[in-house]
């Protein structure tokens, strides 16, 4: 967000009032809005630095952030001052910071001859510390920079932050499987592992989607392949016949044919939230004749339509405009891990191909490949000298 001499955001569901004053922009945030739509947490006070968690979407709320991992570190701003009913939050420039609130840690550096950048602390939960993160997986994010007018005390940078990577990390993605985001629609394209819900519900396969129905399962509906034993072909125009199961005189299954497939004689049915799958120990009836299932397999899996109220209206130097909010769920969460830039390792096994690329000489797609076929030419070469 940028401004010039004022800039206020009025949202359909959140009650935040920002302003530049001064030589700062600074928000003003209700600490329980009229309309319940998020709580702060407690605790929080003048020099905390907060963020806005929306992991829950049924419970989302202002917290103090931390630097210890990446979902925790985002940053709104530093708290200034907490009244009864708000709290003053800077989300740029000088702020009357806490003395005692600046922690020094380590040598004293900096431009003054003493400490004058602190980072956001991967240990105390608000806290900044002139001593930046060094672990794997912590976040080195500068916050604020002393810097004393006799007034104010400091600048909030707020800085893009990143991960530190001096050892190789694995990535947990089950963190994040799931998780509902909010983000401003102009119709853009959304990176792969996400899928927009806020617009229409969405039938997705399992093959390709595997973690995520791990998760979700059947709980909002799946489509599934029954194969019949050989003894009951199953001819084409079963499509749209209803497949039923009787435990004694009570329907214990029914559903309605989508496609037929001859080849494998199998037949794929929508089954509605949480319904359970053919029993493949009873025959089916379909028109009063019996068939055998042999088998049934889950091959697709519903997501639902995901809604809330998708209008925020924005106020810049007076002219407003109003911006659609969407959602978007995160389906596939990349396995992979942070490898620094220069890496020594005693011994390196690689299973299946090694590929290298550089600036200064051709790709090679297998060098496992490429040597055995140099060692095999070297060999027929030495061959044909009489040198082997």
């Amino acid at each position: 967000m940028s401004c010039s001499s004022s800039s206020n955001i009025v949202s359909t569901n959140m009650s935040v009032d920002i302003r530049r004053i001064g030589s700062k922009i600074l928000a003003i945030i209700p600490l329980t809005p009229a309309d319940g739509s998020y709580t702060t947490e407690s605790g929080i006070t003048g020099g905390d630095v907060i963020r806005y968690d929306v992991s829950d979407e049924s419970a989302k709320k202002y917290v103090k952030s931390q630097a210890n991992a990446l979902n925790k570190a985002e940053v709104i701003g530093v708290v200034e001052s907490v009244s009864d009913s708000s709290m003053s939050v800077v989300i740029f420039g000088q702020i009357q910071f806490p003395a005692e609130k600046f922690v020094d840690e380590g040598t004293p550096e900096g431009a003054s001859g003493g400490n004058d950048i602190y980072f956001l602390s991967p240990t105390t939960a608000g806290a900044v510390t002139s001593l930046a993160p060094s672990e794997p997986t912590q976040v080195v994010k500068p916050i604020l920079q002393r810097a004393d007018d006799g007034v104010n005390n400091a600048i909030v940078l707020n800085y893009i932050g990143y991960v530190i990577g001096g050892e190789i990390i694995a990535d947990d993605p089950e963190e994040i499987l799931t998780s509902i985001i909010e983000f401003v629609d102009v119709g853009q394209t959304l990176p792969g592992n996400v899928i927009k819900v806020s617009d229409t519900s969405k039938t997705l396969n399992v093959s390709d989607y595997p973690d995520l129905y791990a998760k979700i399962g059947k709980k909002f509906g799946y489509t599934e392949k029954i194969t019949f034993d050989s003894d009951s072909t199953i001819p084409s125009t079963f499509v749209g016949k209803r497949l039923t199961q009787k435990t004694g005189t009570t329907t214990s299954y029914n559903s309605r044919v989508s496609s037929v497939d001859t080849v494998t004689n199998s037949v794929l049915v929508s089954r509605g939230f949480s319904a359970e799958q053919v029993d493949t120990t009873k025959n089916i009836l379909v028109d009063n004749i019996e068939y055998t299932p042999s088998t049934t397999e889950i091959t697709q899996f519903n997501l639902p339509k995901i809604t809330r109220s998708n209008s925020t209206q924005i106020t810049v130097d007076g002219s407003s405009t109003t911006a659609k909010i969407s959602l978007a769920m995160v389906v596939k969460s990349d396995r992979g891990v942070n490898i620094p830039g220069t890496v020594s390792v005693d011994n390196l096994t690689v299973n299946k191909k090694l590929t290298t690329s550089t600036n200064s000489a051709s790709t090679l797609t297998d060098i496992n490949n490429t040597v055995n076929t140099h060692e095999t030419d070297i060999a027929n070469i030495k061959t044909k000298l009489g040198l082997s």
